[in-house]
């Protein structure tokens, strides 16, 4: 990539594994099958932007700015979202891999992480009410002060939160599976 802007542009199956591509700025652009494993996309700036079938995975985003950025069907393992720039940060998950990543103290209000798979993930410090987990494998995640009031977590899967850590009034559950997070507190529940 050679230019520091591109704007309402289309990518198709580029690869910028390990490339610098820090400070440039991307708006209303498609990204179609690229590579950006290991990328140093540190003070990049996406606006209006949708990724599908990409790999980011392991890439900087330090104070990286997503702002109205989709990603469909990616690759995103170990990516430090917490090190974005917080500022009017607005992105949407759909079927994505965002396995042992980071999120801590942003405000995702009405994310969507729908069909993630968010194992191991660490939601630390966020506001997340109204976010959608639907649909999400949330094996060995942990939410801790996080606010999920309202955060929908049905069809989800493998979640294990800690109801005393989080405020969780008004977040909706699929039955059984919520009698898990009951667990801790050794009830007796009778069926």
């Amino acid at each position: 990539m050679t230019h520091d802007e591109a704007h309402g542009r289309a990518f198709t199956d580029e690869r910028w594994d390990d490339a610098d591509l820090s400070g440039r700025t991307f708006s209303a652009c498609t990204f179609q099958r690229c590579s950006f494993a290991g990328a140093d996309l540190s003070r990049a700036r996406f606006e209006d932007c949708v990724f599908r079938g990409c790999n980011l995975s392991n890439a900087n985003l330090a104070n990286a700015s997503l702002q109205g950025v989709a990603f469909e069907d990616c690759k995103a393992v170990g990516l430090d979202f917490g090190k974005c720039r917080r500022l009017l940060l607005a992105v949407r998950f759909t079927d994505c891999d965002l396995s042992y990543g980071l999120f801590s103290g942003l405000d995702l209000r009405e994310t969507r992480f729908t069909g993630c798979r968010l194992r191991e993930v660490a939601f630390t410090g966020c506001k997340l009410g109204g976010a959608s987990f639907a649909g999400a494998d949330l094996g060995r995640a942990t939410f801790g002060d996080c606010d999920l009031r309202a955060a929908d977590f049905r069809e989800a899967r493998d979640y294990g939160l800690d109801l005393a850590r989080n405020q969780v009034k008004g977040a909706r559950f699929d039955y059984p599976a919520v009698l898990a997070l009951l667990a801790p507190f050794e009830l007796d529940i009778e069926t």
